[in-house]
């Protein structure tokens, strides 16, 4: 275990002298895979690494993204630098390697705190149409966020994860004989990737967070949207991509048991477009955006995870199974 005195050691090559440590949170995900974070002085958190996945270039990487929200009014955390001006700091404890970073702490509250809204989301995601305006491809890193269609993020092998998402669903289908519709789910699949391959190179992109969860979004006391913590899963992303997959209704059982199928299209759809608005009143589309939007909009709505997820239950338990065949083949048809 990390002692006081190992704190002590590592902040002070942050010019930081610890006076108290206020809070020890352990996001581990395995003896492989430990994520230590002490908040300290009440100003400052002291994140602690074992997997690797954190470097000197993605850490400046990330502080150059966090400074152009800041720019756009958003509140994100600076980064600090050692007294040797590096980013990360490597720690050597009982033969374990800590790669090492401090971060200012967010003096404001997560939405995971206060109930996540529709008008909360409304007030939260312009700010992307906002990023996007100044910054659509300046300086994109290497780096795919986790939304990526086509390319690959850090945690995808060999498939895209909405790839992977759509293949768990026509299996699903198949096991439920449901064959033909499982089959049409692939060749459409297919047909909008194709569109969207065929444009891939000229679609504008971005780098973004990419992870716009209410533990990761920041409100201030009345509530309203302020700033973004987190941006380990920060990337390149296609722009319309990742505005489609922000303004995404997630699906619930309710839906299900208390809407008919046609209801339940109408939201999501309803929802996503009042949402994407609100972004758009920020950003306009080009020709090459509006030529591939609905192939996109496609994918999404048939691999988005949380809605796959739902939808495999469903069928799976069989529970208002008609209704999630009613859905998927809305979704299909209207394409």
């Amino acid at each position: 275990m990390i002692s006081e005195n190992d704190i002590i050691k590592i902040c002070k090559e942050y010019n930081i002298q610890v006076s108290e440590i206020n809070n020890f949170i352990d996001s581990s995900k395995g003896e492989d895979d430990i994520r230590y974070n002490y908040v300290i002085n009440n100003k400052f958190v002291l994140k602690m690494n074992t997997n690797g996945v954190i470097t000197e270039k993605t850490l400046m990487e990330i502080d150059a993204l966090q400074n152009r929200y800041r720019s756009i009014g958003v509140y994100c955390p600076r980064i600090y630098k050692t007294r040797e001006c590096n980013y990360l700091y490597l720690y050597s404890k009982d033969s374990t390697d800590y790669q090492c970073y401090i971060e200012e702490y967010a003096p404001y509250k997560t939405a995971r705190d206060v109930i996540d809204t529709y008008e909360g989301k409304l007030k939260m995601l312009g700010h992307l149409g906002r990023l996007a305006a100044l910054y659509t491809n300046v300086d994109l890193v290497e780096t795919h966020s986790m939304w990526s269609i086509i390319d690959l993020a850090p945690l995808d092998e060999n498939i895209d994860e909405k790839q992977g998402n759509l293949n768990s669903l026509v299996e699903s289908l198949n096991n439920r004989s449901f064959n033909v519709l499982a089959d049409r789910l692939v060749t459409i699949n297919e047909e909008m990737r194709e569109i969207i391959k065929s444009n891939f190179a000229s679609l504008p992109r971005c780098v973004y967070q990419g992870d716009l969860n209410p533990s990761n979004v920041l409100v201030d006391d009345k509530g309203d949207f302020i700033g973004i913590i987190d941006s380990n899963l920060f990337g390149t992303e296609v722009n319309i991509n990742c505005f489609l997959n922000e303004c995404m209704y997630y699906l619930e059982e309710k839906d299900f048991e208390t809407l008919s199928a046609l209801e339940i299209y109408n939201k999501m759809n309803d929802m996503q477009a009042k949402l994407l608005n609100k972004i758009l009143e920020y950003y306009e589309l080009n020709d090459v955006e509006n030529k591939c939007f609905n192939a996109y909009k496609m994918i999404i709505d048939i691999s988005f995870y949380p809605n796959v997820e739902i939808m495999k239950y469903c069928l799976e338990e069989n529970k208002e199974v008609e209704k999630v065949i009613e859905l998927i083949t809305l979704m299909i048809d209207d394409k």
